[in-house]
């Protein structure tokens, strides 16, 4: 019977050499694979820690390049309407009191905050603190009832005059100003986008002549974004004729 049983006795199974090798350099270095593991999981789960819990935010500085067809004649916020290049450059160089949004909302842009009286004629505005022309001028409420006054002026030579016929524009302190409708206009709110002019280069400047401002409307100080440092024309003839 025992002799039966080792008769029929499966032998023993062996790992190949190689097999065997592999196991022993790994049970030899396992504390360095653990380690190396290690490093790794902590990695993973670090880099997708930093992801989820850090926000990219723009460099400050850098130089922005545009294309743009034509060439600039009035960089004033007040006589930009018919330009397209004066337009978007205003757009760069000057701050409203109001804004749009990315959804296309109105939001404060110089204003802080602003109240609608109950008749929805009384427009105050109130702005925001610290707030400077790119000369290093503050920027106060006598800013903004200087610009909107020149539009009102009857040798104004823009086109926003009718937006701003019989408004009541008000200082009420350096950052309070007040609007005062004939009647209810809803989309008021809109006209206050206007780009600000500094108060003090056009407290002395004759309405009639504010285009003919060479000096300023091609080297303008502002208080939006961005500034000009320089503006270089190229006078080469580059037409290429049609064949």
């Amino acid at each position: 019977m025992n002799s039966s049983w080792r008769r029929f006795k499966p032998p023993k199974f062996i790992l190949p050499k190689s097999s065997r090798e592999l196991i022993n350099l790994l049970s030899q270095n396992a504390i360095y694979i653990i380690i190396i593991a290690g490093i790794i999981i902590l990695g993973y789960f670090g880099y997708h820690y930093y992801l989820s819990h850090t926000e990219v935010v723009p460099k400050s500085g850098g130089t922005m390049i545009e294309g743009i067809a034509g060439q600039p004649e009035m960089i004033n916020p007040i006589l930009s309407q018919t330009n397209d290049v004066d337009r978007d450059l205003v757009q760069l160089l000057f701050s409203g009191l109001l804004t749009y949004d990315q959804d296309h909302n109105l939001v404060g842009d110089l204003a802080d905050s602003w109240e609608i009286s109950e008749d929805e004629k009384v427009y105050t505005v109130h702005l925001r603190d610290r707030l400077y022309w790119h000369d290093g001028d503050d920027l106060t409420a006598d800013d903004v009832v200087l610009t909107f006054h020149l539009i009102q002026h009857e040798q104004y030579h823009g086109t926003l005059a009718d937006n701003w016929r019989d408004v009541a524009v008000e200082k009420i302190d350096d950052h309070t100003i007040k609007f005062t409708l004939p009647e209810i206009f809803s989309p008021f709110l809109v006209n206050l986008t206007t780009g600000i002019l500094p108060y003090h280069i056009f407290a002395d400047a004759d309405p009639a002549k504010i285009h003919e401002m060479e000096d300023y409307n091609s080297q303008p100080i502002g208080n939006g974004p961005y500034k000009i440092s320089k503006i270089k024309v190229d006078m080469k003839d580059n037409i290429v004729p049609l064949n």
